[in-house]
């Protein structure tokens, strides 16, 4: 096995270190421009129920590139997925095919294309553009090359699909969950959905990234999920709660606890979710913990949490105007 070959099976290996669609479709653009000395790459794909392929991503940023649906009648990528053939355009200003819409709108200088469709036995997904080869030309040596990546990235594509989807359906199945014991409380309509995003821009805000948003995400749709174990007459009671009724709700975030323990792949998640109503100052509970000894997650819930609640009507009070909360949550 030559070094190039062995090189080149080491980049494909790549691929597949991560589920995370973006991170996969990083490596695969960057390894491809790397391969062909190339200037940016695109990703097409075609969804099932659609005639037309649109971008998937576009290295190097041009989110607008994302609004652009290119008929599978236009284009070199048409052509490509169409025939389901590999081609090279060394000179774009000379093919009739080429599409100018993406130049257009970018300002980008297309000057050559080496495009290969992808797909797995007789399933296609889209077509890969590697454009304008800076040492030269696109040669016949590269499309041996999209030969023998082209099965790999669409394995990594549908690896990535497929992950999506099952994540889909359990962010599905828990908020599904969380609403049910939702319902039991009449005062907080939507309170669920208001907090699970807001987590997920506050924590995207303070600078957090992959597993710890969707982790702040998550936190934010289960944080109340031990109102499961809270009696009905309580939850429902339309006046201010007594103290014993109040140490009562207070419970709920070892309920919470002890629904999601048995869950491995909760161990992250349970204290954002166990110390959310902990306090700056120490006066929180269920433990009295202050200050940073209170988990960033738990912080950033609480923060949102407070906020969410104190802007919805309740039985003894009406919603505080945005003003008001604002200094209530900082002062808190």
């Amino acid at each position: 096995m030559t070094i190039f070959k062995k090189s080149l099976i080491y980049k494909i290996a790549g691929f597949f270190i991560s589920l995370e669609t973006k991170e996969i479709l990083k490596r695969i653009t960057e390894t491809l421009e790397e391969i062909f000395n190339a200037e940016r790459v695109s990703i097409f794909r075609k969804k099932e129920d659609r005639n037309y392929l649109e971008f998937y991503t576009f290295s190097r940023g041009e989110d607008e590139l994302k609004k652009i649906k290119i008929e599978l009648s236009k284009g070199i990528v048409g052509w490509v997925y169409k025939n389901n053939r590999p081609l090279i355009v060394n000179d774009v200003s000379k093919s009739k095919m080429f599409y100018k819409g993406v130049d257009e709108l970018t300002g980008f200088k297309t000057n050559s294309i080496l495009a290969f469709p992808l797909g797995l036995k007789k399933r296609r997904y889209g077509v890969v553009e590697i454009i304008n080869k800076k040492d030269g030309k696109f040669k016949r040596k590269d499309l041996k090359i999209c030969e023998l990546i082209s099965p790999f990235v669409a394995i990594a594509l549908e690896n990535a699909a497929l992950f999506e989807k099952i994540e889909e359906m359990f962010f599905g199945m828990i908020r599904s969950f969380a609403k049910a014991v939702e319902a039991k409380d009449p005062y907080t309509s939507g309170h669920v959905e208001r907090v699970e995003n807001l987590s997920y821009l506050l924590a995207k805000k303070v600078g957090l990234k992959g597993n710890e948003l969707k982790n702040a995400k998550i936190a934010g749709i289960l944080h109340d999920i031990g109102k499961i174990g809270i009696p009905d007459e309580i939850l429902k009671k339309p006046k201010k709660l007594t103290k014993e009724e109040y140490e009562i709700i207070k419970k709920h975030v070892l309920y919470a606890k002890e629904i999601l323990e048995p869950i491995s792949e909760m161990k992250d998640i349970i204290p954002a979710i166990y110390y959310h109503h902990e306090r700056y100052d120490g006066k929180g509970y269920p433990e009295g913990k202050k200050g940073e000894e209170i988990p960033l997650l738990a912080r950033i819930i609480s923060i949102v949490d407070a906020f969410d609640a104190m802007a919805s009507d309740r039985p003894y009070r009406k919603a505080l105007s945005a003003k008001k909360n604002t200094k209530r949550v900082f002062k808190k």
